[in-house]
């Protein structure tokens, strides 16, 4: 699977998130891309040290497959996406 945005390809939602930021549009300042498991924790745990400075409130973050068809393969049959996990802070 490949999503075309104005006669152009991308195949990872990472390059969508890019190619919308390139055309001027609002992209969250703090997204970052994990290779594997442990740099998702890393990444929760630093989000959620920082809750209280960011410029706007969070109730955590959702971790996405990157690639366009493992997103597809996955599917999501019911409300909420295979290929996306919410990761919510200790209260």
């Amino acid at each position: 699977m490949h999503l075309e945005m104005a006669g152009l390809t991308v195949e990872k939602h990472w390059e969508a998130l890019n190619l919308l930021r390139s055309w001027g549009l609002k992209v969250n300042g703090h997204i970052q891309r994990c290779e594997n498991v442990e740099e998702v924790i890393t990444y929760h745990q630093t989000m959620e040290d920082q809750r209280e400075d960011l410029e706007h409130e969070i109730d955590g973050i959702v971790a996405k497959v990157n690639r366009l068809d493992y997103q597809e393969q996955l599917d999501s049959k019911t409300r909420s996406p295979r290929w996306a996990i919410a990761y919510n802070p200790a209260s």
